[in-house]
């Protein structure tokens, strides 16, 4: 509950900042933000996972707790994680792509379209498409994103 009361891009710009810009400390401060949610959202889905009869039926056997989560809950708590983690796949790019424009990112001759659209805004003026297609290749990433999740959404509901 701490670590979602924060706010996400203002944690993420610190844990950065604290271990110095690179692209493997970018991606570090992105899970430490977001690892709250999905831990919430497991820790739901076993609870309710929990209830169910055939859960209850594994206690009264007698099954090893390690069992009743490998082989009864777990399974059933990974999809909704999977999903989870795919929707939020567009949200990762834009906020990997945020950090790196704020020079937070790999160093410079990484191609990172965040970095990328920074080092060029002074041609905006003159030279408008070159700050800017590195960003509508941000925004097309992240569509593509967000809509490879909803279709995982949509085959896990159809099963």
């Amino acid at each position: 509950d701490a670590f979602l009361s924060l706010p996400a891009p203002v944690l993420a710009i610190a844990v950065v900042a604290a271990l110095a810009p690179g692209f493997v400390h970018t991606l570090i401060a992105v899970s430490i933000v977001w690892w709250p949610f999905y831990a919430r959202l497991v820790r739901g889905e076993v609870a309710r996972l929990a209830a169910r009869p055939h859960v209850e039926a594994a206690k009264l056997a007698g099954v090893s707790r390690f069992r009743l989560a490998t082989r009864h809950l777990l399974p059933g708590a990974v999809p909704n994680a999977l999903v989870a983690a795919s929707l939020d796949l567009g949200t990762l790019i834009l906020t990997v792509a945020a950090l790196s424009f704020l020079g937070l990112g790999q160093a410079a001759p990484a191609p990172e379209l965040g970095a990328d659209s920074a080092r060029n805004l002074s041609y905006f003026l003159q030279q408008w498409w070159i700050p800017v297609m590195p960003g509508l290749g941000v925004l097309v990433l992240a569509l593509v994103g967000n809509i490879a999740g909803d279709c995982l959404r949509n085959l896990m509901k159809n099963r």
